[in-house]
């Protein structure tokens, strides 16, 4: 092959990789949530839910920032407590009250990558004294982490009163085996994991993934969490 046929080829090769992340990148863009970056509450004013509250925040235009209801994000009832697609009400008190000495016992509420909810509300991952409210709750029994994936497919809140009509046709053992696809992956030599459904997780070849069954076993292994998907 003479010297202009091989230049020739590299680029011809180059640009049909840039076409390639292009059309990845825009893939991506259309199906994640758009976010709107994050604001700090100034006062809890109402918990409607276990995981719903009324606040204001700080900055904003009283018509939207005074007493708007926040949804905690990416978490939703345990399982074993939903029956006809919403949770019994022992559940729902227990998560109220966690959810009101925590709140009310807070120092510093902030709101971290805002997207808009149903019913002029928002959606947020919330920090409660840097801890994640949603972490907290998991914890404590109270909740368990949705992927992405399933979060897309929840197309009713569970405040409207059902969690979603797929979880009463699907059953708890349906939705349990959603639960166990991996949420967290990672490239053998990279000390950065990130959510199954990131970008950057897309394009790890199958012989350098890792698995992760959740959050903490992926942090044990000394990785941080990716900036973009922030998992």
């Amino acid at each position: 092959m003479s010297k202009s046929m091989f230049i020739v080829a590299i680029f011809a090769l180059l640009t049909a990789v840039c076409s390639a992340e292009k059309r990845f990148d825009t893939i991506a863009e259309a199906t994640m949530p758009k976010t709107y970056g994050g604001a700090t509450v100034t006062k809890i004013t109402d918990v409607d839910t276990g995981y719903i509250f009324r606040c204001d925040i700080k900055d904003w235009p009283s018509i939207i920032g005074e007493d708007i209801a926040v949804r905690i994000n990416g978490v939703a009832p345990p399982l074993i407590v939903v029956k006809g697609g919403k949770p019994n009400k022992f559940f729902e008190l227990q998560a109220k009250k966690f959810l009101e000495r925590t709140l009310g016992g807070a120092k510093r509420i902030t709101l971290n990558n805002i997207q808009r909810g149903r019913t002029f509300s928002i959606v947020a991952n919330v920090i409660v004294d840097s801890n994640s409210l949603g972490d907290l709750m998991i914890g404590e029994g109270l909740a368990r982490r949705y992927s992405p994936d399933e979060q897309g497919r929840i197309a009713a809140e569970y405040y409207t009163g059902s969690i979603s009509s797929q979880v009463a046709q699907t059953g708890a053992q349906g939705w349990a085996g959603v639960q166990s696809n991996i949420m967290y992956v990672a490239s053998k030599s990279s000390k950065v994991f990130h959510r199954s459904t990131c970008r950057h997780a897309k394009i790890i070849s199958p012989e350098n993934l890792v698995k992760f069954d959740s959050k903490a076993e992926a942090v044990q292994t000394g990785r941080r969490p990716c900036k973009t998907c922030d998992p």
